[in-house]
Formats: structure tokens, sequence, C-alpha cells
């Protein structure tokens, strides 16, 4: 594989998502929309295992975690945003939910900060580490939206909380 090749690949990724995205229904779009972004991430990263020499592996095996926790945290974002609004006036967030997802987010800035330690180190051409680059771009613009959730989350304690603590 090459970088036009690895370039196609991203763009053949994205719109099979995107027309997955088309299938499910509004509220589930929202959440897949922005996970999909990581999704595509993964993918690439996956793709490039031939084209980043020694450290091929290793970008790869922090792909299939990415891969493993994008799926853990669209479906506890789901969870977040099934809640409905009175629930949440009255009892607040779902503690254990947002616990879970900030632990996930824990561990994905762990991983962030491995691939950026990769990419210092690569042996591999410029625009080669652009794309990573992007990459890693885009997932820490996913991990700070899913941060900013978390926080606002947190925020809401509910008017009847303190009665289950």
């Amino acid at each position: 594989k090459n970088v036009t090749e690895l370039k196609e690949i991203i763009s053949a990724r994205t719109n099979q998502l995107n027309q997955e995205l088309e299938a499910l229904e509004k509220r589930e779009q929202n959440v897949y929309k922005n996970q999909n972004r990581v999704r595509i991430a993964v993918h690439t990263l996956l793709a490039m295992e031939n084209l980043t020499g020694g450290i091929g592996r290793n970008v790869s095996a922090i792909a299939r975690e990415f891969n493993n926790s994008v799926k853990n945290t669209t479906t506890l974002e789901l969870k977040i945003q099934e809640r409905s609004a009175i629930v949440k006036f009255f009892l607040g967030r779902d503690q254990k939910v947002v616990a879970e997802l900030e632990a996930t987010l824990n561990k994905t800035a762990e991983r962030l900060e491995a691939l950026k330690q990769i990419k210092e180190v690569c042996n591999c051409t410029d625009e080669l580490k652009a794309i990573l680059q992007e990459q890693i771009a885009s997932m820490e613009a996913e991990q700070a939206r899913l941060s900013q959730l978390v926080n606002s989350e947190k925020r809401n304690t509910g008017i009847l909380s303190w009665l289950f603590k």
C-alpha cells in the first residue's frame, strides 16, 4: 500500500459509514456520526500498519484498543441520551454510566499519548506522518466532545438525587 491507496481507503470507509448512518434513527445518528470520526481513524491506523515500518504493529494494536473503546463509548453515550429529561430533572444523571464513560476516556487519553509518541519516532514519510496526525486530531476532538458531555452530566445532579446517595 502507498499513501494514495491509504487515502482511497479512508474515503471509501467514510462513504460506507455515512451510508450506515442513514439507516439509523435520528437520535442514534448524532451519536454514531460523532463516533464515526474515531471509526475512520481506527480504520486508517489499521491500514497504515504496513506503511509505518517497524512501529506498524504498535499502531495497529492501539487502533484495535480504540475500536473496542469506541463501541463502549457509543453504548454509554446512547444510555446518557436515552435518559429522559424528567428523570434527569428529578434524579439527575446516571452516575454509573457517567463514571464508566469517564474511565473509558482516561484510557483513551493514554492511548492518544502512546500514538503521539509513536508518531514522533516514526521512520516514515512526512505525508504519512501528516495522515497519522490527522487521525490523532480526529480522536482528540472526539475525546474533547465526550469530556464535555461527562462534565455536563456531572453538573446535572437532579433535585431528588440526595435521596439516593
